[in-house]
């Protein structure tokens, strides 16, 4: 559920390479099942190697190499996000079942 910061190659372990959000979440649970609901009431992207903004852009993609310049296949520039309101909120479920044999998730 959390979008990865692509601008940074210094994270130590993969869950570092990543940006909080702002969500919420409800549990049931009892003592061979859990439900979990989860609400993200706004949507926060991952930071892209081509986004303008990455500092790591100039380096992974640089615009020239020995004096020749160089053409990237699309602009990431040109995404659109959808805009910051209720209406585009994230719903999320899950169900976990702990049984002696196994243990399951959907």
């Amino acid at each position: 559920m959390c979008p990865q910061d692509n601008a940074t190659i210094v994270a130590s372990e993969y869950k570092d390479n990543r940006i909080g959000v702002d969500a919420l979440r409800l549990s049931l649970i009892s003592d061979q099942v859990q439900g979990d609901v989860y609400w993200i009431p706004v949507f926060t992207p991952s930071t892209l190697l081509l986004s303008k903004n990455n500092p790591l852009r100039p380096i992974v993609f640089p615009d020239k190499v020995e004096g020749t310049s160089i053409t990237y296949f699309n602009s990431i520039n040109d995404l659109e996000l959808p805009e910051k309101k209720l209406a585009n909120s994230e719903y999320a479920l899950r169900l976990t079942a702990y049984l002696p044999i196994m243990d399951f998730s959907l």
